[in-house]
């Protein structure tokens, strides 16, 4: 469906600047019902239209025209100056026949950018004092793209309040994951390229402790000294248990010992595979009920990977606050 015309949403009646908005709301339903609320009619064909009367048939696609302040924009947004900064015009901003500068996002959300300019422009008696959990994750994307935190941070504390005191958050996955799962196939998944980085470097360095467990015990029985204390079956049950080990390895895939990023890997699949890997020694058959099996290499294991698993921890919010 292309886009119809409409009546431009005025936030600043002198504005130098029209951001042009073309997606159309993920809170169509809910959120545009309740923008709609703050109007008692609709807006004639011959005004321009106010942009605290969105309604619920407004939510259609179109392309919607938002009239702003070019200097309001700037001191909320670090990426707006950026990108409104002399000299850096980048391909699709034009100016109209009036010398207005428009910007197209066609890929922000209608509604909640009607909220958030509101708040840049001082229109606070307009602002919905009460939104839902989605409406305000919905907001918290589009402030996190633009960095505007500051500038509507007064109102978050009151959105989330309500939120804290009169509605039920989910207790666990349910329907909420689906939309992550959609997102995540189209690239879209709402998480800071730097979270996503923190977590695949924790990811690496606790796969490669586990391997290195493996590692340094392949190293201790390829060396020139002898291990096992025999002193007549020492360097042969030296070669067993190193055969055993590595032909273990190589039944479960992970020798030769994988290279970083670890890609076809998990920690808990790989610390599995540690747990179960299967070491013999000569001594164990010589020596039945004087020695552990395979020198307890195995115990070794599992004890070591524990220790990591023991170890392992989540990330802190606030290391990655601006």
């Amino acid at each position: 469906m292309s886009p119809k015309a409409s009546q431009p949403f005025t936030f600043d009646p002198d504005g130098d600047l029209i951001l042009v908005l073309t997606k159309l709301s993920k809170t169509q339903t809910a959120a545009s019902q309740k923008a709609g609320k703050l109007a008692a009619e609709p807006p004639s064909s011959k005004r321009k239209r106010d942009p605290s009367t969105l309604t619920t048939a407004d939510v259609e696609p179109e392309k919607v025209n938002m009239i702003v302040s070019s200097k309001h924009m700037i001191l909320a947004s670090p990426v707006f100056k950026a990108m409104l900064a002399p000299g850096s015009f980048k391909e699709g901003l034009e100016r109209n026949a009036t010398g207005q500068l428009e910007v197209e996002l066609p890929e922000d959300d209608q509604v909640v950018m009607i909220i958030v300019l509101n708040i840049i422009h001082g229109r606070n008696r307009v602002v919905l004092k009460r939104i839902d959990l989605n409406m305000l994750t919905n907001l918290a994307i589009l402030v996190d793209k633009y960095q505007m935190v500051e500038a509507v941070e007064s109102f978050s504390e009151f959105w989330i309040d309500h939120l804290l005191t009169e509605q039920d958050f989910p207790d666990g996955f349910h329907d909420d994951i689906d939309p992550l799962y959609q997102q995540r196939i189209h690239n879209e998944l709402p998480v800071p390229g730097k979270i996503i980085e923190a977590i695949a470097k924790k990811r690496e360095a606790n796969i490669s402790k586990c391997l290195d467990i493996v590692k340094e015990t392949i190293e201790k029985y390829q060396g020139s000294d002898r291990v096992c204390g025999d002193v007549q079956y020492g360097s042969a049950c030296d070669a067993t248990i190193l055969g055993s080990l590595i032909k273990s390895m190589v039944s479960d895939r992970i020798w030769p010992i994988p290279e970083p990023p670890y890609d076809n890997f998990t920690f808990s699949g790989l610390s599995a595979t540690v747990d179960g890997l299967q070491v013999m020694s000569c001594c164990e058959k010589i020596y039945q009920w004087q020695t552990k099996k395979g020198h307890g290499i195995h115990e070794m294991f599992l004890k070591k990977v524990d220790s990591i698993e023991d170890k392992l921890t989540g990330l802190e919010i606030k290391t990655f606050k601006r």
